[in-house]
């Protein structure tokens, strides 16, 4: 008998940063909101046996009336204060009824561009390993920045509450000055490194564990008070560190609706 293969669909963001006024799972687009738009992508994939759907508590009845439109969806269960909270909680209730080798894929309902090609590579993957992860290579370099000291200096010149006011204000090297920063500019931070662009890669999701890897993870990170994970994979490599956590590839397109213009962009992938 094969494997049951579960696809997790977190939609518990209240969707703050995309403006929405509300989860952005449940903003109308093409007709259609977009988690139906991500239950509909899930439900290409050949192998699903079943989605479970993960909502904020508050509008666990506006998802309800979605998921019975959808006969693989097998039930919609409140989420938790975080994204880890929630993850815990959807494992936790697919622990209670399915064995420890289920492959389980976790999946951004705001990721509505993802592919049955993305979801059977993070499946295969568990083939050869208990946790994986979908990422793509950066194409951009990417810094590693940390928060100025307090004042914005660096010991390096005067802090921007020291610098006199107008052109001739001074900022410690390295450093932006909090008050005149330009729009669009993080204020007070500096760079501290540049890691290798070939070593960097951009995590998405579907992230694909073995049932009992994930649960066993979540239950270690959920008395980890230090740590506040924002993907999966993280939570297995803290948790359980002798655990491999594979990488597949991704896909560029597979992004993630999270600030207004992503909602813009989604009218146009999705319209019609």
């Amino acid at each position: 008998m094969s494997d049951r293969r579960v696809v997790v669909l977190l939609a518990g963001g209240v969707g703050r940063r995309a403006g929405a006024g509300g989860p952005k799972q449940l903003v109308t687009v093409g007709g259609h909101t977009l988690l139906e738009h991500t239950i509909a992508a899930v439900e290409r994939w050949a192998a699903l046996d079943e989605i479970l759907v993960v909502m904020e508590a508050a509008h666990l009845d506006a998802a309800r009336c979605i998921a019975a439109r959808h006969s693989r969806v097998t039930a919609v269960i409140p989420g938790g204060a975080e994204r880890a909270d929630s993850s815990r909680l959807a494992v936790e209730h697919l622990a209670a009824r399915l064995p420890g080798r289920t492959r389980v894929l976790l999946h951004d309902a705001a990721r509505p561009y993802v592919t049955p090609a993305v979801l059977a590579r993070a499946d295969a993957a568990l083939d050869r390993a208990d946790a994986a992860v979908t990422a793509v290579p950066s194409v951009d370099t990417v810094i590693e920045v940390e928060a100025a000291p307090a004042g914005g200096g660096s010991g390096a010149g005067p802090s921007a509450g020291e610098a006199g006011a107008g052109d001739g204000r001074r900022i410690a090297a390295g450093t932006v000055d909090t008050d005149a920063a330009p729009a669009g500019q993080e204020p007070g931070r500096r760079l501290v490194g540049v890691p290798p662009r070939e070593r960097m890669w951009l995590v998405q999701t579907p992230q694909a564990f073995r049932l009992d890897t994930i649960v066993a993870a979540h239950r270690i990170i959920a008395r980890d008070v230090a740590f506040t994970p924002t993907d999966d994979g993280s939570v297995v490599r803290r948790a359980l560190p002798d655990v491999p956590v594979a990488v597949v590839l991704g896909d560029p397109a597979n992004t993630k609706v999270t600030r207004p213009e992503d909602l813009r962009v989604a009218r146009r992938r999705l319209a019609g």
